[in-house]
């Protein structure tokens, strides 16, 4: 399968091909972090605000939804709150990461394992992987 990054947050991962299969971001050196993931990407969703134009410095809004359990807007703020408190705490967590709306492309030379023909761009500046550093770090321990 095909080494695949995310434009946005430089994550990693792998696929046949990302524009017509799944992407499967690469686990993260602390198993932790992955909780963090999945939380992120099963309650929140997080989607452009089509309805209002680009501001006049060319960022767009996003909203943002938490998904939880609760029956009152008082205690679904505090659940979803005290959620984000706790991964807050996890040392390692990339937020930046955790609530990126990822947007694959196939890594430099790299081609689709699919012979559907798409091929990653021949010189391109990816963004640094997140968790290298990381890695690196505790395997230099």
């Amino acid at each position: 399968m095909a080494k695949v990054y995310c434009k946005k947050c430089g994550l990693r991962g792998w696929s046949k091909c990302t524009h017509c299969r799944n992407i499967f971001p690469d686990k993260n050196p602390d198993a932790i972090i992955d909780v963090a993931q999945e939380y992120f990407e099963t309650f929140m969703t997080v989607e452009e605000d089509h309805d209002t134009p680009p501001a006049d410095d060319g960022k767009h809004r996003y909203e943002i939804s938490f998904w939880t359990y609760a029956s009152t807007d008082h205690a679904a703020m505090l659940s979803t709150l005290e959620r984000l408190q706790q991964l807050l705490a996890i040392p390692g967590l990339s937020l930046k990461v955790a609530a990126c709306i990822h947007q694959w492309e196939l890594e430099p030379g790299e081609k689709s394992s699919m012979g559907c023909g798409h091929v990653g761009p021949e010189v391109k500046r990816m963004p640094a992987n997140p968790y290298e550093k990381k890695a690196s770090k505790e395997n230099a321990t």
